[in-house]
């Protein structure tokens, strides 16, 4: 149970059973907090080795997407049996339908018959138009050419949106800057964007 306060005058009491509220400031650093066990249970001789150094790599975490990696079957599959026995043991669902395996073999896809687990659920093998990992669309590698159609498409839709809005010249522009531009800004570290590329997009827009 927890008060609920603002500026010093209580508006009541609020029951908390489970999970964290969407949008309050705090939850982050609290689910956050939660996933640290998951990554220390993660931590064994597993995954690939980077280079010539004696670090290895079996996890993409970032807040509740991750992605796992093995060197085999056998890795890949322990690696998933730990994240089920966590988010069993701690009240979270295991999201079997947003989850998906992809095994490589000399840098081509393999087909499998995915990770049956013990409760006869199965995590199939990414379809072939690839999976989306933190919204970035992929499968053995980043597809880029997909990526920059469809932020094309999306940032032009944003910006005529913005346009037939009623708003005046500066929230104009920030509406477009909050809204169009920042779809392609977060793709700026992943893709490599042509500047006759970007000049072409930001025509379409108008």
């Amino acid at each position: 149970m927890a008060e609920l306060n603002t500026y010093g005058t209580a508006l009541g009491e609020v029951n908390i059973r489970r999970g964290i509220f969407q949008g309050d400031s705090l939850s982050p650093l609290l689910f956050v907090i939660a996933i640290i066990p998951l990554t220390r249970m993660l931590r064994h001789d597993t995954g690939y080795q980077l280079g010539d150094s004696h670090s290895k790599i079996n996890r993409l975490l970032f807040m509740d997407d991750l992605k796992l990696y093995g060197r085999n079957d056998r890795e890949v599959e322990s690696l998933v049996h730990t994240v089920r026995i966590f988010t069993e043991d701690t009240g979270m669902q295991f999201g079997i339908k947003k989850c998906a395996t992809i095994e490589l073999q000399c840098s081509k896809v393999k087909h499998t018959e995915g990770i049956v687990l013990p409760n006869a659920q199965v995590v199939h093998e990414v379809e072939e138009d690839g999976y989306k990992y933190l919204s970035v669309l992929e499968t053995d590698q980043i597809k880029r050419d997909e990526m920059k159609d469809t932020v094309k498409t999306e940032y032009v839709r944003w910006v005529r949106r913005v346009l037939q809005s009623k708003l005046n010249g500066g929230n104009t522009i920030g509406a477009i800057n909050t809204w169009a531009v920042s779809l392609v800004r977060y793709t700026a570290g992943i893709i490599n964007w042509r500047k006759d590329e970007l000049e072409a997009m930001d025509r379409l827009g108008k």
